[in-house]
């Protein structure tokens, strides 16, 4: 504060009375003065080292589509994997029988590699050198005999045609695990294990791990409110259902409520819970827990006089407008309202729904507009807003080349605080899922569509809910070792690739392969259809097939992308090469000319520059709206907030323009020592 002060009555002297610059000159330095003072009083952070953070950000996205909202008239559920430390690999879990009277071992859940050490499980899990089988925390009554079931980081269809997509929520009540000294035995994770293993129908499925949470005690997978809860999307062949979980009162038992989707509609979720309000008389559109009233009114977290009051979203949940999902960090209630915008308007154009930063103003689930299409839903998954006021490869954070990845975390947004668009698909995506349940007589022919790494550069290859084996580069891989014996290494080779050159990669190579692998292997999938297959083995050879091969052309691909796009050009196999250089819209945008041979910096603009005006959805509104937010959400009143410091500024800047020319003047000379 000092020296920005001193800076500006060094100015001040050198400026001419009567001049406007002059005022101007004062204004803007006595503005950062004030911001500077303003800072110290409020304790802003307006500087800190920048040290990478360790905090680890997941955060799903799932979506339900009843079978009347999808043209092959079957039951979809869709899951985003968006985990930054997660074990790519995927499992089949076998069917067995077991003796009367045997216990099933429940074991802790983990995400990182290796998840899951045991070959009784799956040989996609026998033990590697070094490592030890995983031992369980608890156990329950088994079952005479359990379904088989394919599994990533969780169950993601079995043989019957039961699927699951899931989405991590916040909720008050926090549960704690018996490996963290609390008492209770099941997250997430494990109650989808036992009933993909024991269940045909989502209603099974639900009323299984309810009773269980209810019995053995549920907490959530990551710490504190933020990660207290659970969504799962459940389909079966005629059915989707939205399943929401969080612990009980006292670190005991689980609260727990489900409600089915209309046949025609989709319901979005997208790190928070959707249901609302609540009819436990109406078995066939709700499901719920004996204690979900009672918890409520005990732990105090919300009034109501009725039932039929209650609303489960309000009750249960923290509203994510003023609740930090991070400790240190801001509220970041768009990372969930954009995405339930954008899917629920790509679903019905019609509906015509506004952005606000507020859940609650969004439907539990909307209708389709049209049928969707499992290729429709696969681009839905693969989306960064594209073509709206948010589209993720505009502006500077997309840099010169329209990259439409953010870099997540750090220490740096604890210090300037502030929030920017997350895509359906992002760098962290391990996996993406869609879950393809088909009616009866054809539910074993159900298919969860697997695409790995992120579904914007990747494909979704078929797992068969008959097969009972899939390639080798699906099973092996971990991130901490590159190899190219894994399918996740080869499509986040080519993601993390293409971020040299992402408008160019995308436009010209990747993006078309993208579309050009999906249409062929949906092409095989649709003359299997035709006849479908009744022997295992030749589903599970199919199912290899199309993935060996597919992971082979991969890394073709990104042997060619390494030599095309190198040392910024664009080199094609017949000699030719083309330097990309920046854009002029770039240089226009940060003002470039011939002084840039020195270290320059720019700063916010409200517009793009005009070589893209005209050009960018959204484009000649999006800073008059951002500003009106800013001052809606009480900006003034913040402590961490800029406007403080602009407007003693601006004042200090007007006082010292008035004591300038007063000097000047050879006026009020008493008054002006008086006051300095």
């Amino acid at each position: 504060a000092q020296a920005v002060w001193a800076e500006t009555l060094r100015i001040i002297p050198k400026l001419r009375t009567h001049s406007s610059s002059s005022f101007a000159m004062v204004m803007a330095s006595s503005a950062v003065f004030g911001f500077a003072v303003v800072s110290v009083l409020f304790k802003l952070p307006v500087a800190a080292r920048d040290n990478a953070s360790d905090i680890d950000y997941d955060g799903c996205t799932s979506m339900a589509f009843g079978r009347s909202a999808t043209v092959e008239g079957t039951v979809f559920a869709t899951h985003t994997n968006d985990c930054s430390d997660c074990d790519p690999r995927i499992a089949y879990i076998p069917p067995k029988d077991y003796p009367k009277g045997s216990l099933r071992p429940i074991y802790p859940f983990a995400t990182a590699y290796p998840r899951f050490v045991g070959g009784q499980r799956s040989d996609t899990y026998a033990a590697k050198p070094g490592q030890e089988d995983t031992v369980p925390v608890g156990f329950i009554a088994q079952v005479e005999h359990t379904y088989g079931y394919w599994e990533a980081n969780y169950p993601l269809l079995n043989e019957h045609g039961l699927g699951f997509g899931e989405s991590t929520a916040s909720s008050h009540l926090i549960g704690q695990s018996r490996t963290d000294g609390g008492t209770a035995l099941f997250s997430i994770g494990p109650l989808m294990q036992v009933a993909a293993e024991r269940c045909k129908s989502a209603r099974c499925a639900i009323e299984v791990m309810g009773k269980l949470a209810e019995d053995e005690g549920f907490f959530g997978e990551d710490p504190g409110e933020g990660g207290a809860g659970e969504h799962l999307s459940v389909v079966d062949p005629e059915e989707a259902w939205i399943f929401h979980i969080t612990s009980g009162l006292n670190n005991r038992s689980g609260t727990w409520v489900a409600q089915r989707v209309p046949d025609n509609h989709v319901a979005v979720v997208a790190n928070a819970f959707i249901i609302k309000e609540v009819n436990c008389s109406d078995t066939d559109n709700f499901m719920c827990s004996y204690n979900i009233f009672s918890n409520a009114r005990e732990a105090k977290l919300c009034e109501f006089e009725k039932d039929s009051d209650f609303n489960w979203q309000r009750c249960y949940a923290p509203d994510i407008r003023t609740f930090s999902y991070l400790a240190g960090y801001l509220p970041i209630p768009y990372y969930t309202t954009l995405r339930l915008w954008r899917l629920q308007n790509l679903a019905n154009p019609d509906l015509n729904l506004a952005l606000t930063d507020n859940p609650w103003d969004y439907a539990f689930s909307v209708p389709v507009k049209n049928k969707v299409t499992r290729m429709q839903v696969m681009d839905y998954m693969r989306d960064h807003y594209e073509g709206t006021p948010y589209d993720m490869t505009q502006g500077i954070l997309a840099g010169p080349l329209n990259n439409p990845n953010r870099i997540e975390a750090g220490h740096g947004m604890s210090v300037v605080p502030g929030e920017f668009a997350r895509g359906i698909s992002i760098p962290r995506t391990s996996y993406g899922v869609l879950v393809e349940t088909k009616p009866f007589p054809h539910a074993t022919e159900s298919i969860a569509w697997f695409a790995t790494d992120s579904p914007a550069s990747s494909v979704f290859t078929p797992l068969f809910a008959g097969a009972t084996s899939c390639s080798e580069f699906y099973k092996n891989g971990h991130m901490e070792q590159f190899t190219r014996d894994s399918a996740w290494w080869a499509f986040n080779f080519v993601a993390n690739w293409m971020n040299i050159n992402y408008r160019d990669m995308s436009n010209e190579v990747v993006y078309p392969a993208v579309q050009r692998e999906q249409l062929d292997i949906m092409k095989v999938v649709e003359d299997f259809e035709k006849k479908w297959p009744a022997d295992r083995e030749e589903l599970s050879s199919t199912l290899t097939h199309i993935q060996d091969d597919l992971v082979k052309r991969w890394w073709q691909m990104a042997d060619g992308l390494v030599s095309g796009f190198n040392d910024g050009s664009r080199n094609y196999p017949n000699g030719t090469k083309r330097r990309w250089g920046y854009p002029a819209w770039y240089l226009q945008m940060i003002g470039f000319n011939d002084d840039f041979y020195k270290v320059q910096w720019v700063t916010w603009a409200a517009l793009p520059p005009m070589l893209l005006r005209g050009t960018v959805a959204g484009a000649a509104t999006s800073a008059s709206n951002f500003l009106a937010s800013a001052v809606n959400s009480a900006a003034f009143n913040s402590d961490s907030s800029f406007l403080p410091g602009v407007v003693i500024g601006a004042a200090a800047g007007a006082f010292s323009t008035f004591l300038l020319l007063s000097r000047r003047r050879g006026r009020g000379d008493d008054f002006v020592r008086l006051v300095e």
